[in-house]
């Protein structure tokens, strides 16, 4: 934070309010750099936070985030950022409502003011439940800003964001295609070919066999005896996985 106070406007002098902001950055640094003090669940600081906003706006487009106002032991301020996961918007609920719309869990009243919006709450360490969306207002009774919710807008109407990243995707997925398919024909052009003789007669001689020497019905034809060993031939399927020889 880099502050500049309007001594003008303060009524102050140019010295005193330079001193101002000099203690509004001390604060706000301490501020920042003690989870307790800026993140509700007291894990991390201001700048890891950042960082992991930033990342969701990349891959989702979105960056969403409560700001909470609670007493925590240990703490000199109230205001705690938690930051939420872009996906727990919910963006199935788009109905009209008791004079309101909600678009993709974005809800407006009848000027087209913001409102609030329905998010699925989530609890760190309990992956059982699925609660129902609830919805959280926008901003306080008093209006400051309770719910930030971050995208780059693109056309006039739009409630939610894009990832910067869409546009590869499409490309990016047909080039993973394209690698497995490739991997996939070489692997078929570097396989080797193997035969298995046996003392087995050739199959010109298949009609004079007595199947019966074989384990077979005596007096039946080699094809029936084939027929009848239907079950492992039905289960021999030919494959073109590298190290594996086919039963002939």
């Amino acid at each position: 934070l880099s502050s500049r106070p309007d001594h003008t406007v303060l009524g102050t002098a140019p010295q005193a309010a330079r001193e101002l902001a000099n203690q509004i950055e001390r604060a706000w640094l301490s501020w920042i750099m003690n989870p307790v003090e800026c993140d509700a669940s007291g894990r991390h600081t201001l700048p890891q936070l950042v960082t992991a906003a930033f990342k969701s706006w990349l891959v989702t487009g979105e960056t969403l985030a409560v700001l909470d106002w609670r007493t925590v032991p240990g703490a000199l301020t109230r205001t705690k950022l938690s930051l939420l996961d872009s996906r727990q918007l919910d963006q199935s609920i788009t109905r009209t409502a008791n004079g309101a719309s909600i678009m993709q869990g974005v809800q407006f009243g009848t000027s087209g003011a913001l409102q609030g919006y329905w998010v699925r709450p989530y609890v760190l360490g309990n992956y059982n439940s699925a609660p129902q969306a609830r919805f959280e207002k926008a901003r306080t009774s008093w209006g400051r800003q309770r719910v930030v919710h971050l995208f780059d807008l693109l056309l006039p109407g739009q409630v939610r964001g894009l990832s910067p990243l869409i546009a590869a995707l499409t490309a990016a997925h047909s080039k993973g295609t394209l690698r497995e398919f490739g991997l996939a024909a070489a692997l078929v052009q570097t396989m080797v070919a193997a035969t298995i003789e046996s003392d087995l007669p050739s199959a010109q001689a298949l009609g004079s066999i007595n199947v019966g020497d074989f384990g077979g019905t005596p007096g039946a034809t080699p094809g029936e005896w084939l027929k009848a060993r239907g079950d492992f031939y039905e289960s021999s399927k030919g494959s073109l996985q590298p190290g594996v020889i086919g039963h002939l």
